[in-house]
């Protein structure tokens, strides 16, 4: 009898240790699961605020502060990589006139088409679409030559053509629609120069395209001027304010 006691005593001593073990398994697992989901949550709010510090708010695309920080990086690694990087600014014609016709709301849904379009026409690995300022909008293209861009940028005028949107007050002549002028430039292997250099570059080039009366593609050339008092760019193909595709040279009817 004694010792069917002890037997009964002790089984019940490991069913109480089993049960009290258990229990701190599964409160450990369950303090384990709410620490993971915590982790997950935090993780999940910091890529948001990621997101929402390089998203413009009113286009939704990368924003100018994505450009500043990515166009320092992407020159950085050309530099030691000894890689090319192109940089394209595009600017939409007249949009001083646009606003004042047209009012605030329609500019806004305005250049949401356009960044869309934008960003649409550059979907591959490795660019970045951005808003650079009120009117404008850049690419930063790694391992693309000017030429290559050039072609981008034809693509991108030719859609932005082609989705004719309104622009009765446009200053482009024989053109009644919403039209870019781009300004382009090529950082080079070997090149000594600063990042701030490489986009004023860029905003020369735009320059020279708007000069020439909008609509118009303009690649930085230092060895070539377009205008008096002008830095140097070299012109496109893209005449007559229609643009065209340059791998057709096919201009729009």
């Amino acid at each position: 009898l004694t010792f069917a006691v002890c037997i009964s005593l002790f089984t019940c001593i490991l069913l109480i240790i089993s049960f009290d073990f258990n229990n701190t398994l599964v409160q450990g697992f369950l303090m384990e699961s709410s620490y993971i989901q915590e982790i997950n949550v935090s993780e999940q709010f910091r890529l948001k605020h990621e997101i929402s510090t390089f998203e413009d708010p009113e286009t939704h695309i990368l924003n100018r502060r994505f450009f500043d920080l990515m166009i320092n990086e992407e020159i950085r690694r050309a530099k030691r990589a000894a890689k090319n990087v192109s940089i394209a600014l595009i600017e939409i014609d007249a949009f001083p006139e646009y606003l004042e016709e047209y009012g605030q709301e329609k500019t806004s849904k305005c250049l949401q088409s356009i960044a869309k379009i934008l960003s649409t026409a550059t979907a591959r690995g490795g660019e970045f679409m951005t808003r650079f300022d009120r009117s404008r909008f850049a690419l930063i293209a790694p391992n693309v030559s000017a030429s290559e861009a050039e072609e981008f940028a034809s693509k991108m005028s030719y859609l932005i053509y082609k989705a004719d949107i309104e622009h009765l007050a446009s200053t482009v002549d024989n053109l009644q629609k919403v039209s870019v002028s781009i300004g382009i430039n090529e950082f080079t292997p070997g090149e000594i120069i600063d990042v701030k250099e490489i986009v004023k570059q860029s905003e020369y080039a735009l320059q020279s395209a708007k000069t020439l009366g909008g609509n118009k593609i303009q690649i930085y050339a230092a060895n070539v001027v377009v205008a008096a008092n002008m830095r140097p760019a070299t012109v496109s193909r893209t005449v007559n304010s229609k643009p065209h595709l340059v791998s057709d040279n096919s201009h729009i009817a």
